[in-house]
């Protein structure tokens, strides 16, 4: 499986594999996911480092601001309950492309569509000859 970050480095290759293999498949679309799962870690992070601060001040403060604080402290879980929820969301939409794209061939390696477009380097030995047909 090729990474995020190589597609997004070596986008004309790896478009250019997938038409050579005949694999539908989207650099753009992998490019624009990955950035929205870039900015949903960031939302997450953001949330998760809003929540530690809140709670340092939640242990810091007086009684009477500590009414605010949890009211605070709600509203931040629902939203990063929220962006983890889009962020598992898109990383599984993420992998899915990532694990449809191909890997890029070897220039040396002939292009076709089928077996008989193979070419043959070399051969060790002699093929076996069976006297059953073959399932």
């Amino acid at each position: 499986m090729l990474d995020a970050k190589f597609i997004r480095d070596h986008a004309s290759a790896v478009q250019n594999a997938a038409e050579l293999k005949g694999v539908d498949f989207s650099v753009d679309a992998v490019i624009a996911l990955s950035d929205r799962v870039r900015g949903l870690q960031s939302q997450v992070d953001e949330g998760q480092r809003m929540r530690r601060v809140l709670s340092e001040e939640f242990k810091r403060s007086d009684p009477a601001i500590r009414e605010k604080l949890r009211a605070q402290s709600e509203e931040n879980a629902e939203a990063l309950a929220v962006s983890r929820a889009a962020l598992a969301d898109s990383t599984a939409e993420l992998r899915e492309l990532l694990l449809r794209a191909p890997n890029i061939p070897w220039s040396g390696a002939p292009v076709g569509s089928s077996e008989a477009d193979n070419v043959v380097i070399r051969e060790w030995g002699k093929p076996p000859e069976f006297t059953f047909s073959g399932k």
